[in-house]
């Protein structure tokens, strides 16, 4: 079972850091609030697990690359997936 729909702020205050710029802004737009048949090139982020469903695999590894660097001042983990 996969609960809630969180927004980019609540990702950030989650995992203590701020998205990089010009990624959030982009990234912010992509959002779909509904989980079921997440679009290509949109996300869904759930709360319970902490789980990031990307649309497809171009977006996953653009929210990794984005969030790699920084890693080390995350206080959470978050999971990334297609």
């Amino acid at each position: 079972m996969m609960l809630g729909n969180l927004s980019i702020a609540q990702m950030e205050s989650r995992l203590g850091i701020k998205f990089p710029e010009p990624f959030r802004s982009s990234f912010e737009q992509k959002h779909q609030p509904i989980a079921n048949g997440v679009k290509e090139g949109e996300w869904h982020c759930f709360d319970l697990p902490f789980f990031l469903l990307c649309g497809d695999v171009s977006l996953a590894k653009e929210v990794f690359n984005s969030l790699l660097p920084l890693q080390s001042q995350m206080t959470g983990k978050i999971e990334i997936g297609v």
